[in-house]
């Protein structure tokens, strides 16, 4: 019945299937966002190997009872030293996944409230002055010509530039058009090569400026 409590190899095959699709998931939104594969690669793998092991639970149970375990000897320790092994590796991978996710959460909260704990001047952001063309060239509307951007595979140019609390306008008028542009919930990322911007497009008309990653 469907309020029966799942019991025996059905909540064996729930309890693997529910680890498959949180790791999926994971996996999932690390690289809609943009992530390094080191970071979705091991997660959508795990996702389809505990997938895996869920469908296929009673040929591996049916395969580990049939086993005379008496007459492996050596072989016995071999395999339990081996699993050991790949359960530290598991978790290794997880405490570096885990850290992961809390150094970038701190990191863009640090850079959020940045603004707050500065003072007025050091709050606003320092733009360069950038060499308009005159509108006599132009016409009545100059546009800045794309020698005038600064070059976004310099990473000097976004640490001396780049501020918390920035616009996409002012991003626009430092880097140029970015090559591509994907929105996840209320972030906004703009790709410069490898690198990237992230704007909450919620807070401001405009967007405002709150984590960046330099190119590589």
């Amino acid at each position: 019945m469907a309020d029966t409590v799942p019991s025996g190899e059905l909540a064996l095959f729930g309890f693997f299937e529910l680890l498959a699709l949180a790791f999926t998931f994971e996996g999932v939104s690390a690289l809609l966002s943009g992530r390094p594969w080191t970071i979705w690669a091991p997660a959508v793998s795990a996702g389809i190997l505990f997938f895996l092991i869920g469908v296929k639970s009673r040929w591996i149970r049916d395969k580990l009872t049939s086993i005379d375990w008496a007459r492996w000897g050596r072989r016995v320790d071999r395999v339990l030293m081996a699993v050991r092994i790949c359960l530290g590796l598991g978790v290794i991978a997880f405490a570096y996944y885990a850290w992961h996710e809390v150094h970038f959460a701190r990191l863009e909260y640090q850079r959020i409230a940045a603004p707050s704990g500065q003072s007025s001047a050091l709050a606003q952001p320092q733009l360069p002055q950038v060499q308009r063309p005159s509108a006599t060239e132009v016409g009545p509307n100059p546009m800045p010509q794309r020698s005038t951007y600064l070059d976004w595979r310099e990473k000097q140019n976004w640490r001396r530039t780049l501020h918390t609390g920035m616009t996409r306008t002012d991003i626009r008028q430092l880097f140029g058009e970015p090559d591509k542009v994907s929105v996840i919930s209320d972030i906004e990322f703009w790709h410069y090569g490898t690198g990237e911007v992230e704007f909450r497009v919620q807070e401001k008309t405009d967007g405002i400026l709150c984590a960046w990653f330099e190119p590589d």
